[in-house]
């Protein structure tokens, strides 16, 4: 899905509706945005796999930081979705072909990726999808650079472990985040 308050690309997405490739949603997760979808998987498979790799990783950053800024961090509906397009942004296919000639602009886009996917994992945890949370923690250890965040994670994690009642896990967590914080 799309949504846009460009004149340009609403006249383009308006072609593309006019020939059955898109449609408007009746309604939108976001106020006052115009949302579309592809009619068809198969449309969308093929306008997704005609974009460059590194291309497409980018992109995925810019919707996530679109999003980011029009939505709370704590709006369930739209927080999994900027996780999902940061950790494909950071860590899909392409992610190296994107960043490779512009670490600060990754570094960017990481510092933002972090927060939003401990919070989208929390968001999940408390809706009790476990495996969801641990996943989107998980990405989020994948891409900390610090302690003071790897700690956080930890935590996150040691909490996701704890409500599915995975004992081990729940444990070495916490254990790993109490030992970062005592070196920090």
């Amino acid at each position: 899905a799309l949504t846009t308050g460009s004149d340009d690309l609403s006249s383009r997405l308006a072609g593309l509706e006019a020939r059955g490739l898109v449609t408007v949603r009746a309604t939108s997760a976001l106020v006052d945005e115009v949302e579309y979808a592809f009619r068809h998987a198969l449309i969308l498979d093929v306008a997704y796999a005609s974009v460059p790799m590194g291309r497409r990783a980018r992109a995925h950053a810019a919707v996530a930081a679109w999003l980011a800024q029009r939505t709370a961090r704590e709006d369930e509906g739209v927080s999994e979705l900027i996780a999902h397009h940061y950790r494909t942004a950071l860590l899909g296919p392409g992610a190296d072909l994107a960043w490779g000639e512009a670490p600060e602009d990754r570094e960017t886009v990481r510092a933002a990726a972090v927060p939003a996917l401990v919070a989208a994992g929390a968001l999940a945890r408390r809706r009790n999808l476990i495996g969801r949370a641990v996943e989107l923690h998980e990405g989020a250890l994948e891409l900390a650079t610090a302690d003071d965040e790897r700690v956080i994670i930890h935590e996150e994690l040691g909490d996701d472990h704890g409500w599915g009642y995975h004992g081990d896990p729940s444990v070495d967590a916490w254990t790993t985040a109490m030992r970062l914080r005592r070196s920090a």
